[in-house]
């Protein structure tokens, strides 16, 4: 899951969502959740998928388990570049770009499994994920973002 390697920064919120961004969580079934974060419009995709990252970690450490597995990862970026390369002629590219971003904000989602101990294969310790994170962003225990 290249995807989310922990890398880029960008200023933003951090947060359950509300007024149409932050994150959220859904049980499926069992042990098994569909998280998602959306950004602003500024929010970069490195980023996003480092929150909706966090927010798998931090979900994981609230039910008890010490480990989790991806077993799906997705996000809008194609619905965005497409938005934002649709042709409106005699419109500047800047103002195009502008104006139909404001409509779709950045999204990723992530279907995770939880353990409480380590399956093998590709998981993730949420300890050493949430620290990782949270340091990297100088996120606080409340969910403030440093800047």
């Amino acid at each position: 899951m290249a995807m989310f390697a922990l890398t880029g920064c960008v200023t933003g919120p951090y947060q359950q969502f509300s007024d149409g961004v932050g994150y959220k969580s859904e049980l499926e079934k069992d042990n098994i959740y569909r998280v998602s974060y959306t950004g602003t419009q500024s929010t970069g995709y490195n980023k996003l998928n480092d929150l909706v990252f966090l927010r798998s970690a931090e979900l994981a450490i609230e039910k008890g388990y010490d480990y989790f597995i991806i077993t799906k990862a997705s996000n809008n970026r194609t619905q965005i570049t497409s938005a934002m390369g649709a042709g409106i002629s005699g419109v500047p590219a800047h103002r195009r770009v502008a104006g139909l971003t404001n409509k779709v904000r950045p999204e990723s989602n992530l279907v995770i499994k939880l353990f409480k101990f380590d399956p093998g294969g590709e998981v993730y310790n949420a300890r050493q994920i949430e620290a990782r994170i949270k340091d990297k962003y100088q996120i606080d225990g409340m969910g403030d973002v440093g800047v």
